[in-house]
């Protein structure tokens, strides 16, 4: 795939709300990211691995990033999921793995430490099988990259190294304003 640049100015802002609430810095950087992402062409469209510490805004920016890719003036077929529902799913025999394969994008959500030992394998299976037939696949993990080869093993290591990498930071402040927020909303609940 060519490395192509995109003129953000000519992106619409479509389901991008409200990025005052994501607790992660730059976020004129992500929304012009996401914007960015969004605009390339379905045929285009790369791989994506998000990672960041707890708190940082990961599945915030992934399902923004869903939601947009739903919405006019193209909108593709999008699946949003976890690695424990997928393996769940599976395990339970409530879904076929191929349902993974099918979406235009498919997200995948809360990839960390999973104590189930088939989580790896059904991960690599699909994100094998996605990125052999040029299927764009949003991973989303607190896991840097060192660590995710670590659990993961060579082989997703590989695949993720294809990727876009996304790596967001917590903003403290704004984390300490998000707590007492929700603290004072609380204390208000005890008072009623």
């Amino acid at each position: 795939m060519e490395n192509t640049e995109y003129n953000l100015d000519e992106v619409p802002s479509v389901g991008i709300y409200p990025i005052e609430d994501c607790p992660f810095k730059s976020t004129e950087h992500v929304r012009d990211f996401v914007k960015q992402y969004i605009k390339i062409p379905a045929g285009d469209l790369p791989s994506l691995f998000i990672t960041g510490p707890v708190l940082s805004g990961k599945t915030w920016v992934a399902s923004r990033i869903a939601l947009s890719l739903t919405l006019e003036p193209s909108p593709r077929s999008v699946r949003y999921t976890t690695l424990m529902d997928m393996v769940t799913a599976q395990l339970e025999a409530k879904e076929s793995v191929h349902r993974f394969y099918s979406p235009a994008v498919l997200f995948i959500d809360n990839i960390n430490t999973d104590k189930n030992a088939y989580a790896p394998s059904l991960l690599s299976r699909v994100v094998r099988h996605r990125l052999d037939f040029a299927k764009p696949t949003v991973l989303v993990s607190s896991l840097d990259s060192a660590m995710f080869l670590e659990i993961y093993g060579k082989e997703m290591g590989e695949r993720v190294s294809q990727m876009l990498i996304l790596r967001l930071e917590q903003d403290r402040a704004k984390l300490e304003r998000i707590r007492q927020r929700k603290h004072s909303m609380l204390a208000t609940e005890e008072i009623l």
